[in-house]
């Protein structure tokens, strides 16, 4: 395959990849605490171009060996955790997160996932779940003669007894990374940590970094729906140079097959 080819085949595999990401961003748009993905690209190590054998030049053509680059290659898919606009739902245990750090969930293999994702519910054993059912890593166990149960922003779980007492059951903790970007997407709005992410490191909202929670609130996802827009008429604009480049050299070796004919 000419060298040709394979540059605008990496571009064209790059620039497909890139597409796909930004897809992902814009149906994503209304999941709650999703945070955006950008494609990163590296070139290719080059590769030595040298004279055909035969040929005479001043100096030993070892000398004159040009790098022609070989193409691209997708490096990363970055997570972005910037912030998302906090969207006000009502809704006793929705919480959003103001500020750095996650919800610790229990998953069903044992581990721990992590999740910006505060709409939260209770299940049959009175235990606050995601809406996936993961419950929360907490011992907090809403007692089925309590009702109007709220999580303020301390993120302390409080609820009332028949007499109309407030009593508090407990307090919710954050973890926090010292880098987010490293975390493993496993789908479900949910994260785990890596050892590019490290360890993390877990306390009370507001504290040790932490950002404070927001009751009856919902963190929306960060994709900006312009900034993906212009990114995907970028993507597609590339991706066609790289078609017309392959075009320009089936022309070009047509024109070859031709002069020998």
């Amino acid at each position: 395959m000419s060298s040709v080819l394979r540059v605008a085949a990496s571009g064209l595999l790059a620039q497909q990849f890139n597409l796909e990401t930004i897809a992902n961003n814009l149906a994503n748009l209304d999941t709650a605490g999703y945070k955006r993905t950008r494609a990163q690209f590296q070139d290719l190590p080059p590769a030595p171009l040298r004279y055909v054998a035969g040929e005479t030049f001043p100096i030993d053509k070892a000398l004159n060996d040009v790098l022609v680059g070989t193409g691209v290659i997708v490096s990363a898919n970055q997570r972005l955790f910037g912030p998302g606009t906090l969207t006000v739902t009502n809704q006793p245990l929705d919480v959003a997160i103001n500020g750095d750090g996650f919800l610790q969930v229990q998953l069903p293999d044992g581990s721990i996932g992590y999740t910006r994702d505060g709409a939260l519910g209770i299940d049959g054993s009175g235990r606050l779940v995601t809406e996936n059912g993961y419950r929360l890593l907490s011992d907090i166990v809403i007692p089925p003669n309590l009702h109007d149960v709220q999580i303020d922003g301390s993120g302390a779980v409080v609820a009332r007894n028949a007499a109309g007492e407030i009593q508090q059951l407990g307090t919710l903790q954050l973890a926090r990374f010292p880098n987010a970007a490293g975390l493993s997407a496993i789908g479900r709005n949910l994260f785990q940590s890596t050892t590019a992410s490290g360890p993390p490191v877990v306390g009370d909202p507001g504290s040790n970094g932490l950002g404070d929670l927001i009751a009856g609130a919902l963190e929306s996802s960060n994709v900006d729906v312009a900034e993906e827009m212009t990114k995907m008429i970028e993507a597609q604009r590339a991706y066609e140079m790289s078609v017309k480049a392959v075009q320009t050299l089936d022309q070009m070796l047509g024109m070859v097959n031709s002069m020998r004919a």
